[in-house]
């Protein structure tokens, strides 16, 4: 028998979502404005209201090369879709145009 502790049965909380795009040349400035509407379209899965109002984005940044990096959290610590909820909402925000990296 192998020894497991409390970790091994909890959802990964360590996940990331990164995506590079090709380099725009565009001058178009991708705002924080967009980066929100996008946002509001991820629901939590077990309380049907988005992401942004349940007040689970932290921390929205956008460099000048519209590198978009949100910092979020999620509704409780043992979260059933903690591992799927960064990707979701990277790829919500992916379809705005003009994006360097998510």
């Amino acid at each position: 028998m192998t020894d497991k502790d409390l970790s091994d049965f909890l959802p990964d909380k360590s996940t990331s979502y990164f995506k590079e795009f090709e380099i725009s040349n565009s001058n178009i400035a991708v705002s924080k404005e967009k980066v929100i509407e996008e946002l509001k379209k991820v629901k939590d899965p077990e309380i049907p209201v988005n992401l942004y109002d349940l007040g689970l984005i932290y921390k929205i940044e956008i460099d000048p090369h519209n590198n978009v990096s949100i910092d979020m959290t999620l509704t409780n610590p043992n979260c059933p879709v903690a591992g799927s909820m960064p990707e979701s909402v990277g790829v919500a925000v992916e379809k705005i145009p003009h994006l360097s990296s998510i």
